[in-house]
């Protein structure tokens, strides 16, 4: 399936805004991101999935964490340091993965 070139644009400004609410997020929540969506890629290769797969799985799953964490990091701005944001952090990206996982076995049905 050939990408038009409306849906690069649309993928490049994804992409675009991704990366730009990940340099707002605190190196700690960037380390949690990274941490998690290696071990979603890592699961997703172990059980088998073609590379092609992978990528659009994990770019998915990225993409849900970037924006959930950017969100809670919002919410917090101007509270404490940490804004209460590190046990939102540590389960949210593990609630995701769980999302993403049912996605992929109703997918395999």
């Amino acid at each position: 399936m050939e990408k038009t070139p409306q849906t690069q644009m649309q993928a490049l400004q994804q992409q675009a805004q991704t990366n730009n609410m990940l340099n707002q997020l605190p190196a700690q929540q960037k380390t949690q991101i990274e941490q998690a969506v290696n071990t979603y890629r890592q699961q997703l290769v172990a059980q088998g999935f073609a590379a092609d797969v992978i990528q659009t799985y994990v770019w998915s799953y990225y993409t849900q964490c970037v924006q959930t964490l950017f969100t809670e990091h919002k919410k917090t701005v101007g509270g404490s340091e940490d804004g209460g944001l590190d046990a939102t952090a540590q389960q949210q990206p593990e609630g995701m993965q769980q999302q993403q996982q049912q996605q992929q076995q109703q997918q395999h049905l």
